[in-house]
């Protein structure tokens, strides 16, 4: 059972940095501007709602961990 809180921790985790870099990317290209930027930058904003989605994910399935029953 620790071994699944373990890997959805390393998950939320993962997921987290991976989406703080992906913002500071943004931030970047926010400065240097370009019609090639505002592409990415509409790409990235995606990206960080699927990561907020995963994020969500891993929250109910480590809520759904503490109500399963001990085997």
């Amino acid at each position: 059972m620790y071994v699944l809180y373990f890997i959805h921790t390393a998950l939320l985790v993962y997921t987290l940095s991976v989406a703080t870099e992906i913002i500071h990317v943004k931030r970047w290209l926010k400065r240097i501007r370009g019609s090639a930027n505002d592409y990415a930058i509409k790409q990235i904003n995606s990206s960080v709602v699927i990561m907020a989605l995963s994020v969500i994910a891993i929250f109910i399935a480590d809520i759904s961990l503490l109500f399963t029953p001990d085997k």
